[in-house]
């Protein structure tokens, strides 16, 4: 369900009562999904529980059902019921009894009196009380008819001489069986060869229907299938309505014109022409695709926009074939689910559309940053994204998320800044989320060394954008930049504000833990480095980590700490036993003192 204006017309007008919101809106296992006035109990009106219905604004006994409810219609004085089992149901509300004015005095209820009002009661309500099974069992409609023919309504009368049933049994008494002409099943017989694919389904479905509904027409019915597969043994294997053989023998030739004929012949809908439909997508011939377009009767909408596309692509217009398509791609399945095509799914398009997915793959790859990536490939990248001809043919908002993400990767290498803040630009400009722009600049000036003009961009990130656009990088590259614009105070502030709005992220911790040490606050940094030891460090940070672990535990006097930390650092790798190991080490002087204690 997705939300709808419930009325273009004045309020005033009748349209927003509940009796024109249930035509007009009349199906949602969620009554709230539409509008508001479904919201509250006490307004809705109706409520639907698996196999019941219950109509909140009428005193109605609820509708059961055999199966649970997936679908309704409300019209007047009825409700259609669609249930999971396949059963579509009409049910008609009868007309309520009244109360007599001058009540008589009611009869003594004898045996005679037991029955009717048993016979009664099981007219009105459809169930009746099945004393072996000690359960309530459903009565049909005949029996429903029956039990009410063999009733005693005077008695029933005399019973409950305050109620008065005249209107109620005239409802139920026109409540007639009434029988179905063969013809009239013509359009699903239709519909259901229109929908079988394979064919196999048909003797099934024979077999059912003749469970169903014994009717000459039926016999006529598996004649005239029999009669269209006379070479196979069981005649019922292959659907008569399969495409003809000639169609797939003249796209196997791959003569062109005899394919635009057979495509032409195939007729504007069915099987044929939607396997011819789909035979011309696979190739790399637009002028098939085109005759079949052309051809084609009642097209659902995604099939034209997957040749059209198909075309466009073929015909070499990479912007007009890839541009329509949005960033996440449909899935056939669904749109089958939501969509009837009435014939046309006899076909498998799904090829068809995995071609444009990969098109469009192709296109957004030439687009995208590889991890670790050469200078060579990042020139590559940018010189795609400054081609005027991308952006018309992957669309801008494709185009401005790929620009983002491209001045993301390029903001970690000092020497294509000019390139990063031209692409966060560039993104930012098309529409895309104003704050990984920022970070891609800020990451840049930071990478250039520019921390006068990164922390600015640092600070705004964290102090005026919404909490859920923020990450904890943010926090620890602003304490940085406050570090070395010498304010160890407020890289402090800043990393205790991070800690407390990431409790649980190790890395960040990691990362707090490293600006604390060289702000020279080697207590705070040792709680950090503590805490991201209880939540746990990235694997592949591990050895760092327990490298300042270290030097954080000496500093603030915690030496039979440090030292169990240092025994597990050289158990992680035997490296760190020995002084060269620092020389590597591209840290502060006092951090590599304080470890140096440990080593031999």
């Amino acid at each position: 369900p997705v939300q709808s204006i419930i009325s273009y017309q004045d309020k005033d007008d009748g349209s927003l009562e509940m009796q024109a919101l249930m035509e007009r809106f009349p199906w949602s296992r969620h009554p709230n999904l539409w509008n508001g006035l479904m919201v509250v109990p006490e307004t809705a009106p109706y409520a639907v529980n698996g196999n019941s219905l219950q109509i909140l604004t009428h005193p109605h006994a609820p509708v059961e059902t055999a199966g649970a409810i997936s679908a309704l219609a409300f019209s007047g004085g009825k409700v259609i019921t669609g249930e999971d089992n396949g059963n579509l149901v009409e049910h008609r509300f009868l007309p309520l009894p009244l109360r007599t004015e001058a009540p008589q005095t009611a009869a003594s209820l004898g045996e005679a009196g037991m029955m009717a009002l048993e016979q009664f009661c099981q007219s009105l309500s459809g169930v009746h009380y099945d004393e072996k099974t000690r359960d309530f069992a459903a009565v049909n409609p005949q029996q429903r008819l029956k039990s009410l023919d063999e009733c005693d309504l005077a008695t029933i009368q005399a019973v409950l001489p305050t109620l008065d049933f005249t209107a109620t049994v005239a409802g139920l008494k026109n409540l007639q069986s009434q029988e179905i002409a063969a013809a009239a099943f013509q359009p699903l017989w239709d519909r259901l060869a229109r929908a079988d694919r394979s064919g196999k389904s048909w003797s099934r479905i024979l077999e059912l229907s003749k469970d169903l509904i014994e009717t000459p027409w039926h016999q006529q019915l598996t004649a005239a299938v029999l009669s269209k597969a006379p070479d196979h043994p069981s005649g019922l294997d292959e659907s008569p309505w399969l495409p003809a053989a000639t169609l797939l023998a003249a796209f196997k030739s791959q003569d062109s014109p005899a394919i635009l004929t057979a495509i032409r012949e195939a007729g504007g809908k069915g099987p044929s022409a939607a396997t011819a439909l789909a035979l011309a997508l696979e190739s790399d011939h637009p002028e098939w695709i085109s005759a079949g377009l052309e051809t084609a009767k009642e097209l659902p909408p995604f099939l034209r926009q997957i040749a059209i596309s198909r075309i466009a692509w073929l015909e070499g217009h990479r912007a007009k074939a890839l541009s329509p398509w949005p960033e996440n791609f449909p899935d056939m399945k669904e749109i089958r689910q939501r969509e009837d095509w009435d014939g046309w799914e006899q076909a498998d398009f799904e090829p068809a559309l995995e071609m444009i997915r990969q098109c469009v793959l192709e296109e957004l790859v030439a687009i995208e940053v590889p991890k670790d990536s050469t200078a060579e490939q990042r020139k590559a990248v940018a010189d795609r994204l400054a081609d005027p001809e991308t952006v018309a043919t992957v669309g801008k908002p494709r185009f401005a998320l790929a620009c983002m993400k491209a001045a993301l990767a390029f903001s970690e290498h000092k020497e294509e800044s000019e390139t990063t803040f031209q692409l966060a630009s560039t993104a930012r400009d098309l529409g895309a989320p104003a704050e990984p722009c920022m970070r891609a600049e800020a990451l840049a000036l930071t990478a250039m060394g520019d921390y006068q003009k990164a922390h600015p961009i640092w600070i705004e990130l964290i102090t005026e954008h919404p909490l859920e656009t923020q990450i904890p990088g943010d926090y620890a590259e602003a304490a940085y930049t406050a570090f070395e614009n010498a304010d160890p105070q407020q890289a402090m502030t800043i990393l205790t504000t991070g800690m407390h709005r990431y409790p649980q992220d190790g890395n960040f911790a990691l990362r707090a833990g490293w600006v604390a040490l060289l702000t020279g606050n080697s207590d705070r940094g040792y709680q950090f480095l503590q805490t991201g030891k209880r939540i746990g460090f990235p694997k592949e940070k591990a050895e760092n980590a327990t490298a300042l672990l270290t030097i954080a535990a000496a500093q603030s006097g915690a030496y039979d700490d440090a030292t169990v930390y240092f025994n597990d650092l050289v158990r992680i790798d035997p490296a760190w036993g020995k002084m060269e190991t620092l020389d590597t080490l591209d840290w502060p002087d006092e951090l590599k003192s304080t470890l140096s204690q440990f080593m031999h």
